[in-house]
This record gives C-alpha cells, structure tokens and sequence, in this order.
C-alpha cells in the first residue's frame, strides 16, 4: 500500500511540474553593448595611431550609452591608450554609433581629448 501511495504521490508531482512549465519567454532587447565598444576602440585606435607616437594598443571603456531610437547610439567614456614603454594614458570620448539590423556597429562621429598620462 505504502508503495502505491508514494508512486501515486511521485505522479502528481511529475504532473504538477510539467504542467507549470512551458509558455515563451518575453523577448529580449537585443545587446549591442560589445559591438558599440568595439566601433568606439576602432576609432579610436585609428585616431591614436596618426596623432601619437609609440602606440602600441588603445582600449576603451564606455561608461554610458544613450539610445536615439534611431539605431544610433550617443556614447560616451574613456580611452587608454598604452604607448612601447608600458605608459597609460587616459583622456574622455564623445561618440555617435550607428547599429544596423544584423547587429555591425560603426562609429558615425568620434571626438577625443588630448590623452594624459595617469
């Protein structure tokens, strides 16, 4: 009897679960975050390497991005820029990033201070 009762019991949990489950998620905004930071370290990379001596790599960090509900993004944040000797230097960015359907990032305009060593 004892046997019947727990098997029983085990069935209407196995039930009670699969029937609490299913129904679709809400979908996701898509997260172009990486694909924005990406544009912005390009440009910025490109801008470095012609206005600096002794670059060897540029980081960026974005700190806010603002959505135009126009597919462009107005972003800004910080460059590092890391020169042959191991020196970092930092210096504000302003940008305006447009992101296509499929998700490619590309800076539309980029502006940067004069990087200072930190």
């Amino acid at each position: 009897m004892k046997k019947v009762v727990s098997l029983a019991l085990a069935l209407v949990m196995m039930l009670g679960l699969c029937a609490c489950g299913g129904g679709s998620a809400a979908p996701e905004e898509e997260d172009h975050s990486d694909a924005i930071r990406l544009a912005v370290q390009s440009e910025a990379a490109v801008e470095c390497m012609f206005s600096y001596a002794n670059v060897k790599n540029v980081l960026a960090s974005v700190t806010n991005t603002d959505d135009n509900g126009d597919g462009t993004y107005e972003v800004n944040g910080y460059i590092t820029v890391i020169d042959d000797y191991g020196d970092r230097y930092k210096a504000k960015f302003d940008a305006t990033v447009s992101v296509d359907e499929d998700g490619d990032a590309d800076c539309d305009s980029f502006s940067m201070e004069t990087p200072t060593r930190e």
